[in-house]
């Protein structure tokens, strides 16, 4: 990295963290060799708040000067970018891009696999009225299960077509199988699906559920929404907000986490079939603002920005083209 990472093979350097020692060589050289360092993360102020007071000061006095060392930053989300200005990011120097999911790939698989989407509910309904809410991720206590259970397990009393399914695994699975045998099959444990059939149950399934108490920008969301499958998303996650990936009341719900009955509310909500329709139509629309293009447009954007920086520095250096970690890029 030493010997390659100079101004005559790039003209422009995109991280993801400080975290890795590799990555704080490469901040080093770029700083020394005045080549531009672009930055995109998916922090944010709320999934910040399960710090200790002394890590949260710490942070406050050593991330403006780290963040100041990115020239550019590509911001993932509202609270991404309410965060970056938090530690001292100014606006000029943020691009909006998204954490984006391949659009393409979903839409085909789902396309291409209707008999099997239908086989997968007719499996998992208990008749042609069961209405389906997901929950998908590791069985962790960061990931709040529980709250999913108890939460659909309330709804099914009051309306006994919700049903729950569960997709995943983790240290959790038999504390969950066991509140599981205390239910009459209001929630099913699939366990474990293949990240090539993900597609499939998000597309048989109704509503998508994340209960979180701390998740920066959980993809399955886009993921889910890709499929048409309208969230219901935990405060505590951060990809909600007035441009983010769900936009409250308008193509989802999003409830206070740890409120059980704020839930139960919402997942009653969503047995409407004309709010569900309504709200999974517009999780389509907004995903396809969020999908590879987003980030692909953030990313020239700023590109855009380093050849007009270059061009009016005189001492920097001229290229043919701007590379970004050694591979050109064609730019118009």
């Amino acid at each position: 990295m030493i010997s390659r990472l100079t101004r005559q093979n790039v003209d422009a350097v995109f991280l993801p963290s400080f975290y890795t020692y590799s990555y704080r060589l490469a901040i080093l050289l770029c700083k020394l060799r005045g080549i531009p360092i672009i930055m995109q993360n998916d922090a944010t102020i709320i999934t910040d708040n399960h710090y200790s007071r002394l890590r949260k000061i710490v942070m406050s006095m050593l991330y403006p000067w780290m963040y100041s060392l990115a020239n550019h930053w590509v911001s993932s989300g509202d609270h991404n970018a309410i965060y970056l200005r938090h530690y001292g990011v100014p606006d000029e120097k943020m691009v909006r891009g998204c954490y984006p999911v391949d659009r393409d790939r979903y839409e085909k698989t789902i396309v291409h696999n209707q008999d099997e989407i239908q086989q997968i509910r007719e499996k998992l309904s208990w008749d042609k009225d069961t209405i389906l809410y997901c929950f998908t991720g590791k069985y962790i206590e960061r990931k709040n299960p529980f709250e999913f259970i108890e939460a659909i397990a309330k709804a099914h009393q009051i309306d006994p077509r919700v049903r729950g399914i569960m997709i995943g695994g983790g240290e959790l699975t038999d504390a969950i199988n066991q509140r599981l045998e205390s239910l009459n099959g209001e929630v099913l444990n699939v366990g474990f699906v293949n990240q090539s059939k993900l597609p499939l149950y998000y597309a048989a399934v109704d509503v998508f559920i994340s209960t979180s108490h701390n998740d920066p920008h959980p993809l399955v969301i886009s993921e889910a929404m890709a499929a048409g499958c309208p969230p219901i998303l935990s405060d505590r996650c951060g990809n909600w907000g007035y441009s983010d990936t769900v936009q409250h009341r308008y193509n989802g719900l999003v409830y206070p986490c740890g409120e059980v009955e704020a839930l139960v509310k919402a997942v009653l909500a969503l047995t409407d079939y004309e709010t569900r329709k309504a709200y999974s139509d517009r999780a389509r629309e907004v995903f396809c603002g969020q999908d590879l293009n987003c980030e692909l447009n953030a990313l020239m954007e700023t590109i855009g920005r380093i050849k007009s920086e270059m061009e009016r520095s005189p001492n920097q250096a001229k290229h043919p083209s701007p590379q970004i970690e050694g591979t050109p890029v064609k730019t118009p």
